[in-house]
């Protein structure tokens, strides 16, 4: 059994498999702990890209609960998406927030991210598939009948929206 200390801190030292301390704690995503050292790498200048894809994934994935801790982390992920200079790390941040999109102010963001035909294509699918991921909380399905009427929407993703909203 790992020791959480040990592997936050060799987590941050750089370690040389941070897939498996990444696994382990992310069963302890509710620790206080956890969740300083998310926030510090995702919010971190100097975190390596890979790693920042591993947390986001930890987070796509993990059990998060319901706290200020969970905003915090929404947050972290909403400006990974907004302004890291890496889209495969933004890509990556837009699906983490799957497990983020039930809040209005997370659904709204990934609309934003949607229609901003100005964001690279991936990135648009990603957020629509955080919003589709969700489509039974009634906050993200409103937000796709939005997308699904919204004549500013290219075609491609008002396909995607219509495929989604119309199955069981």
């Amino acid at each position: 059994m790992s020791n959480l200390n040990e592997d936050i801190a060799e987590l941050k030292a750089g370690a040389e498999d941070p897939i498996l301390i990444i696994y382990r704690l992310e069963e302890s995503l509710g620790n206080e702990r956890v969740l300083d050292c998310y926030l510090e790498l995702l919010s971190g200048p100097g975190t390596d890209e890979d790693l920042l894809i591993e947390l986001c994934n930890s987070l796509r994935v993990g059990k998060i609960p319901e706290d200020e801790g969970r905003e915090k982390l929404a947050e972290a992920l909403v400006n990974l998406v907004r302004f890291y200079h890496d889209e495969v790390v933004q890509q990556h941040a837009a699906m983490a927030l799957t497990n983020f999109a039930k809040t209005q102010r997370i659904a709204e963001f990934l609309a934003e991210v949607v229609r901003d035909r100005s964001a690279e294509e991936n990135l648009r699918h990603n957020a629509l598939g955080s919003l589709e991921m969700n489509v039974k909380e009634v906050t993200c399905r409103h937000i796709l009948e939005q997308l699904r009427t919204d004549p500013s929407l290219e075609e491609i993703f008002v396909r995607s929206v219509n495929e989604r909203l119309e199955r069981p």
